[in-house]
């Protein structure tokens, strides 16, 4: 996962990564508040089944994105 404030088109293809959400600000934040709207972070939860799923939420609790793995 990315860290930065800002995505990058530039992917290292070292590892064979597939990018699978990105939102970008329209224009590069120059403030904390703008800055805050690109403010997120990842979860992993695991359900009794064992599918894994793993959820983008912003600063607001809001999921921005989901991706559920099934259990093999």
């Amino acid at each position: 996962m990315n860290a930065g404030i800002f995505p990058t088109a530039n992917v290292d293809p070292t590892l064979n990564p597939q990018v699978l959400f990105g939102p970008a600000p329209a224009v590069f934040p120059t403030n904390y508040s703008q800055a805050r709207a690109s403010f997120n972070f990842g979860t992993l939860s695991i359900a009794a089944d064992g599918d894994l799923t793993s959820q983008v939420i912003n600063t607001a609790g809001e999921s921005l994105f989901s991706l559920t793995l099934p259990a093999p």
